[in-house]
């Protein structure tokens, strides 16, 4: 057998990389769960200080703890009405669980230590919310459903599906591809503002 009659074979063996577009598409009446949970904790190890120019030597320093935990949960049932264009055109949101804890802690040598605890539940709560696609403003306008004379933060956010991460157009496998920075926004805080509308808290 001549060894260029293996060429043939070998092409027909590499796999094709065909584009694929990442598209934002569920069916119309699509109804989902979602649960977010969040932890954030924030510790000073150390610090320093600078003084005209000049850092302070760490033995003319306090000893100084700052230690700040927080967890926010967030539990929605979403049902998707209407869908074009990659987006919800009309989405309404339960809000079933909005719900955040918050501790802070500061010790200092030759000071007395502080600590606070507090925990809270946004008045949104309950409430279901109408989001809808204004084409003309190129944003979503968010109505309260079950209670009309309920008030919502400005900062609300309808995008739990991260679509700001989708490519723009086909990709291939291993392509690369840009995010807006104001993307990441949705991971830090799913939602948007939830606090907004008010909240109860006891400490």
């Amino acid at each position: 057998m001549k060894p260029a009659s293996l060429i043939p074979l070998a092409l027909l063996l590499v796999p094709s990389r065909q584009a694929e577009t990442l598209a934002y598409a569920p069916a119309p009446g699509t109804r989902l769960e979602r649960a977010f949970l969040q932890e954030r904790v924030l510790e000073m190890r150390d610090f320093s200080v600078v003084m005209n120019g000049y850092e302070v030597p760490s033995e003319y320093l306090p000893d100084l703890e700052i230690d700040i935990r927080s967890r926010t949960e967030l539990r929605v049932s979403d049902e998707i009405a209407e869908v074009a264009g990659g987006r919800p055109l009309v989405l309404l949101r339960t809000y079933e669980e909005v719900a955040d804890e918050r501790s802070e802690r500061v010790a200092m040598d030759g000071a007395e230590s502080s600590s606070e605890e507090g925990t809270g539940r946004s008045e949104l709560e309950g409430r279901r919310v109408r989001f809808t696609w204004r084409e003309d403003d190129g944003a979503y306008e968010h109505v309260v459903v079950t209670d009309e004379s309920a008030s919502l933060p400005e900062g609300l956010e309808e995008d739990l599906d991260l679509r700001a991460f989708l490519a723009p157009g086909e990709v291939e496998v291993g392509e690369a591809w840009e995010v807006e920075l104001e993307a990441f926004a949705a991971l830090l805080r799913p939602g948007g503002d939830l606090a907004g509308a008010g909240a109860s808290a006891r400490a």
